[in-house]
């Protein structure tokens, strides 16, 4: 497992949330996320689609760590489970 602790300090980016969540694989389609395991979501920004759009969905099926180029509102009641890494270009 990888914690979000570990991946800011690999990435450089900014931590906001619980150091401590952790995750054992990355994802950025929530159309292929499963919540068998914890998850990393990676908000990819494309010309087709901004992953942080969809980041909501990622942590109902399962993400616990967001790995995004700016700060997302999650829902109250999963703010505090959920580790989000801000970096310049995710």
């Amino acid at each position: 497992m990888i914690s979000a602790a570990q991946l800011q300090e690999q990435t450089g980016g900014q931590l906001i949330g619980p150091s401590d969540a952790a995750f054992a694989s990355f994802s950025y389609d929530t159309r292929r996320l499963l919540s068998l395991k914890p998850t990393c979501f990676v908000a990819l920004t494309t010309a087709h689609a901004d992953g942080h759009q969809f980041t909501d969905q990622a942590v109902l099926k399962g993400a616990t760590v967001l790995l995004v180029e700016r700060p997302v509102k999650l829902p109250p009641n999963r703010a505090a489970h959920i580790a989000q890494v801000v970096v310049p270009d995710a």
